[in-house]
């Protein structure tokens, strides 16, 4: 089974860490408890996206 390219799974994993924000964002404004998830998750996708760059930046 082939992996995904480095590229692309940064590219993936920026959008979701950014779509978490807005979330997190936006549910807090209204339910501070029900922002803790998407904001662990957005950090979460934040750490994949900064270790898919370094694959990035090893690859060349």
């Amino acid at each position: 089974m082939r992996r995904m390219p480095a590229q692309t799974a940064m590219i993936f994993s920026l959008i979701a860490a950014l779509a978490c924000v807005v979330l997190a964002v936006w549910l807090g404004l209204n339910h501070t408890f029900w922002a803790l998830l998407p904001a662990a998750l957005a950090v979460w996708f934040a750490v994949d996206t900064w270790r898919a760059w370094g694959w990035t930046k090893n690859k060349e």
